[in-house]
C-alpha cells in the first residue's frame, strides 16, 4: 500500500485529471459540461491561457504545466519557439499566463531576481513539502502566517534551513508517513495556488492554528492545486528568503537544463 504523504505517479495523475490539471485546448478553459477541459495531446504540449476561465482553473493550469515543463529537456528546448507562437489573450500582468514560464526560462536566470515574473515563498520544514501533497490525501493546504497579502495565484514554494519539530510532531499524529523525507526536502520544492488569506479565528483544522498571544494576530494562507517537482533543481548559492517576494519561474528548472534551452533556442533561432 502506498504512502498517504507519496503517492504514486498513477494516483497523482489521476488527482490532476480530476481537477482538469492535465493537458487541455486553453489553460483553465471549461468543456462544455461545466467541468474542466480536457484532450488527448501530450501533458506538456504548450497551450495558450484562457483568459475567461475562473482564475483558480488557471491558475492550477499554470501551475501544473511549470512543473511538468521544468522536467522535460525536450520541451525546454522548445521554449523560444513556444513563446514567439502561442497565442494568448491574457492582460498585462496577469499572473495565470503561460507566457510568463517561458519568458523567465529564457531570460530571468536568477532564481531570486526581482524582475522575476513569479511569486515565491520560503517555509520551514517538513511544512514546505507537506503543503505539496493534496489535501485530498491528507496534506497540508494552509500556511499560518504572521503576515498577510492581497496577492492571489501561483506560489513557487522554497524548503528553508530551519526544521520546525511541531510539524514533525503534527504529521506523525495525523497518521502521515515518510516524515523523514519531508524533513529532507530543502530548496525549491515545487509550486501550489493561493486562493485565501484570512484572520485565524480557530478554522482550518488540522493544519490551521490559533494564535498563542490575542495581540499578535495570525492569518492562515490557503492554498490548493499543489504540484511537486519529480527532482529538486540545483541552483548555486540559493537560500530562502522573507516573506512573500518576486521569483523566476527559472527556479523550477535545474541551471543546466535552463542553461540547455537557451542554447538550443538560440542555436533553433539561427537556422
Amino acid at each position: 500500500m502506498s504512502s498517504p504523504t507519496l503517492p504514486s505517479d498513477v494516483a497523482r495523475r489521476s488527482l490532476a485529471r480530476e481537477h482538469g490539471l492535465l493537458t487541455a485546448p486553453r489553460i483553465g478553459a471549461r468543456a462544455a459540461h461545466g467541468g474542466p477541459a480536457r484532450s488527448r495531446g501530450s501533458a506538456l504540449h504548450p497551450v495558450p491561457c484562457a483568459s475567461e476561465a475562473p482564475d483558480a482553473h488557471r491558475w492550477a493550469g499554470l501551475v501544473e504545466y511549470a512543473v511538468r515543463l521544468a522536467g522535460r529537456l525536450d520541451d525546454l528546448a522548445q521554449v523560444r519557439h513556444v513563446l514567439a507562437t502561442v497565442e494568448c489573450d491574457c492582460a498585462p500582468g496577469a499572473s495565470g499566463c503561460v507566457r510568463h514560464v517561458l519568458h523567465d526560462i529564457l531570460h530571468t536566470s536568477d532564481p531570486c531576481s526581482d524582475t522575476g515574473l513569479a511569486m515565491g515563498l520560503t517555509v520551514r520544514r517538513p511544512w514546505a513539502s507537506l503543503l505539496l501533497v493534496s489535501s485530498q490525501i491528507g496534506g497540508k493546504n494552509v500556511e499560518n502566517r504572521t503576515d498577510s497579502t492581497d496577492y492571489r495565484g501561483p506560489v513557487l514554494i522554497y524548503g528553508g534551513t530551519r526544521i520546525d519539530q511541531a510539524g514533525i510532531e503534527l504529521g506523525q499524529r495525523l497518521g502521515m508517513r515518510e516524515m523523514s523525507f519531508h524533513c529532507d526536502q530543502q530548496g525549491w520544492l515545487g509550486a501550489s495556488v493561493l486562493v485565501d488569506v484570512h484572520r485565524a479565528q480557530g478554522c482550518c483544522a488540522p493544519w490551521g492554528t490559533t494564535p498563542f498571544n490575542p495581540g499578535q494576530p495570525k492569518y492562515h494562507w490557503v492554498f490548493e492545486s499543489p504540484a511537486r517537482l519529480a527532482a529538486r533543481p540545483w541552483h548555486d548559492n540559493a537560500k530562502g528568503f522573507d516573506r512573500l517576494r518576486p521569483v523566476s519561474w527559472s527556479a523550477l528548472v535545474s541551471r543546466k537544463a535552463a542553461r540547455h534551452a537557451r542554447l538550443q533556442g538560440d542555436t533553433g533561432a539561427s537556422r
